[in-house]
């Protein structure tokens, strides 16, 4: 940092006054005078283009008679209480832009005449208002010089806010990037981690089906066989070459279910379904209050469930259909327009492909979803969160490659599978029903569908057991 260099001059105030001279930049400059004693000295100063500067008086001995910082321009006046050389002094302001200007900047000065300053003592009594009137000069400076040290503390703390809140939105900005590398490495450990483990323990040798709520590839290859026997929407499906599973069959590698209409968004579906909130924002559906979808266990045959034909069925639904002189032409042409309303909403909603896997590392079932809208057209990740109900949408849902298909699609995580499956299945026990491996994959799609509430995958109602 330089030093300040002084200019000194010897100079008679009062014979050239005002006069103007160049302040270079980084040099103070300084003028000397005579001055007589009690002298009331009054003057004033202004720099060129409002560049702030710092001026002070200095007594015969040196000392600070009387100072101001930062002032591009200032009425200035003072008593000398002694006679000597005063020094008037002009200096750059180290707070400020003065810096930054290469070349000198003018500066105006000028003292006026000199007065004899009031000796206050010469008089043995003062009047009352000439008492007041020095009292308000008092009260009047330190009022000043509050103000001046208020100013500067103001400049100061504003300087310092705005350097804290710059630091802020960049630690801000930081944060968030920190952030969202870190979920994104921890999913992609998680995966990583997830593939090591099935290496190395390989799939579920021994049923832990009533215990713990898990099934082996052996019982989900059962329930899938179950499933797709009460319900001809699901199929099974084979891998993409190099991506099948060696403790699955090959042409049963995962079960699919494809263009399930969605006509609603979650967001308009409230009590849906009498839902109990488990741990990490998990729902279970009251699995005894399901009406028409629930699965009946019959104790007293645990052989195979009772399915009636589609002719049996067909014939029973025959002779309760009325004839057509049974209805008045009101309700024909009312039902006609609910067929149309009907026929719209199906060619305006979404629709979704539905794929159930096994999770080899939790030994659940896991659900995998693709959706469409109603040009055919891919479903973002947005559009699909819609469908999902609130308290698992980014949460319990999340976007992972399909094991058997390479491609990513939204996937409801199965670590709370076992969890709920072992409520629904003491539940069942309590109720005095029997739980058999076929039975898992209807059970499993009814808490399923408490997750994904607008998508009307499951049709099992039409079967007893």
């Amino acid at each position: 940092m330089k030093i300040l260099n002084f200019f000194y001059f010897a100079f008679i105030l009062q014979i050239i006054s005002p006069f103007y001279f160049d302040l270079p930049p980084l040099i103070g400059t300084c003028f000397e005078e005579f001055l007589e004693a009690n002298q009331l000295i009054q003057g004033f100063y202004e720099a060129a283009n409002d560049i702030p500067i710092d001026f002070l008086v200095l007594c015969p001995e040196k000392h600070t008679l009387y100072q101001k910082d930062s002032h591009p321009k200032e009425d200035f006046s003072f008593i000398s209480h002694e006679s000597g050389r005063y020094m008037f002094c002009f200096l750059p302001n180290k707070k400020t832009v003065v810096f930054s200007y290469k070349m000198p900047f003018k500066i105006k000065f000028e003292i006026l005449p000199f007065l004899k300053s009031p000796d206050y003592s010469e008089f043995e009594e003062l009047s009352m208002i000439e008492k007041e009137i020095k009292n308000i000069n008092m009260f009047t400076n330190k009022i000043q010089d509050n103000m001046e040290y208020f100013k500067s503390r103001e400049e100061t703390m504003r300087d310092t806010n705005e350097s804290t809140n710059s630091r802020v939105m960049w630690f801000s900005f930081l944060s968030i990037f920190v952030l969202c590398v870190a979920k994104f490495m921890k999913h992609k450990a998680h995966s990583a981690w997830l593939q090591l483990a099935n290496k190395i323990s390989g799939p579920l040798k021994k049923s832990a089906l009533l215990d713990k709520g898990v099934i082996t590839p052996e019982e989900f290859v059962i329930a899938g066989d179950f499933l797709t026997y009460v319900s001809k929407t699901w199929k099974w499906q084979p891998a993409k070459p190099g991506l099948s599973k060696s403790y699955l069959p090959e042409d049963k590698q995962f079960l699919l279910t494809e263009k399930i209409p969605s006509t609603k968004r979650a967001i308009d579906l409230v009590n849906m379904c009498v839902e109990n909130l488990l741990e990490d924002d998990w729902v279970s559906p009251d699995f005894s209050k399901i009406q028409d979808d629930e699965v009946i266990v019959d104790e007293s045959k645990n052989t195979k469930p009772e399915i009636k034909s589609e002719s049996q069925s067909e014939a029973e639904s025959d002779s309760d259909i009325p004839e057509a002189e049974d209805f008045d032409d009101d309700i024909l042409i009312q039902t006609k327009d609910d067929a149309e309303l009907s026929q719209d909403l199906i060619l305006q909603a979404r629709t979704y492909d539905i794929s159930i896997v096994y999770d080899q590392y939790y030994s659940t079932p896991r659900v995998f979803l693709s959706g469409y809208n109603e040009n055919g057209k891919p479903l973002t990740k947005q559009e699909i969160f819609q469908d999902i109900s609130a308290e698992h949408s980014g949460k319990t849902v999340t976007f992972d490659p399909h094991p058997h298909l390479g491609t990513k699609q939204a996937s409801i995580h199965p670590c709370k599978h076992a969890q709920i499956m072992k409520l629904m299945i003491n539940q069942m026990k309590e109720n005095g029903k029997e739980m058999s491996p076929a039975f898992y994959l209807i059970i499993f799609l009814k808490f399923i569908a408490t997750v994904i509430p607008t998508i009307k995958f499951d049709f099992t109602h039409t079967f007893q057991i």
